[in-house]
């Protein structure tokens, strides 16, 4: 049985506490699910030969150990209303998709080659097409990205790591039709 306590993860999370102290189980099941609804892989292998849940597929590249946050929102113009509470809201449009992407470059010693591929990725001044689980729940087929920031953030006394963090924002294909 896999067992985790759900007030630590939604205060590693959230950054608060929550009123729920009791652990939280989920029965394993017999066979482990090896794909997403649109293919992406649930599970892959790293250098060392190691398993990793849920990683990102990049330009071709796997990125292991990922972590992946998608944020987006709605722009809404909202309209006041002369002698009556409230305003009138009118949906304009869905924003871009922001990905935010952290994994860790693992190897032997410090992944130097590893920095400089993803470095080159980062470097493309086009779309890249991105493959996950869960991006692929919400750019449904339409998955490109342009990576808009990179971070090689430090790490004290370790030598074969290098953590990465990303942000990417989604490039939508559109077609115009003139009538």
């Amino acid at each position: 049985m896999n067992q985790f306590n759900i007030s630590d993860i939604w205060k590693k999370t959230f950054g608060t506490d929550i009123p729920l102290k009791n652990e939280f189980s989920i029965p394993p099941k017999e066979a482990a699910k090896l794909t997403g609804v649109r293919g992406a892989k649930f599970y892959g292998v790293d250098k060392n030969g190691t398993t990793h849940f849920m990683p990102v597929e990049l330009d071709g590249m796997v990125l292991p150990y990922a972590l992946i946050d998608v944020t987006t929102k709605k722009n809404i113009v909202s309209t006041a209303l002369v002698e009556r509470r409230g305003s009138v809201k009118e949906l304009i449009a869905t924003e871009d998709y922001v990905i935010n992407i952290k994994a860790l470059l693992i190897n032997e010693e410090y992944p130097e080659q590893e920095v400089i591929d993803w470095h080159k990725v980062f470097e493309k001044n086009k779309s890249l097409n991105i493959r996950s689980v869960k991006t692929d729940i919400f750019l449904q087929g339409d998955d490109k990205v342009i990576i808009k920031e990179i971070r090689w953030p430090s790490v004290s006394g370790v030598e074969h790591v290098q953590p990465v963090d990303m942000i990417l924002e989604t490039d939508l294909v559109y077609t115009l039709e003139i009538g």
